[in-house]
């Protein structure tokens, strides 16, 4: 089960920046599945941004003021580009979707 703390951390983190439609947590801790050392796989879908990297780094920034103990992979998608990527075969999109727990949105 993923720690409490730790995603309360990564969503202040977030919305430090943004005001995201929704948020969701996949991989290894939303599956039940992590070790100690597992990282955080978060996907952030927002609606009316132009430059999901611009974002993605802002968050990244903002992360490394805050005291995370393990990694976090972050993913900032619009709701086209989630509609796009959740088709792809191999797309961690999809598997956030398919697998993912919602956190915040």
């Amino acid at each position: 089960m993923p720690d409490k703390a730790i995603l309360d951390k990564i969503l202040a983190a977030i919305l430090k920046v943004i005001v995201p439609d929704k948020v969701i947590l996949f991989g290894s801790q939303a599956r039940g599945t992590a070790r100690p050392d597992s990282d955080y796989d978060i996907l952030v879908i927002k609606s009316g941004i132009e430059n999901e990297r611009k974002i993605n780094q802002a968050i990244y920034r903002v992360m490394v003021d805050i005291d995370i103990p393990i990694g976090v992979d972050v993913i900032v998608k619009t709701p086209e580009n989630v509609e796009k990527n959740k088709k792809m075969t191999f797309s961690v999109v999809k598997e956030a979707l398919e697998e993912g727990i919602v956190i915040y949105g």
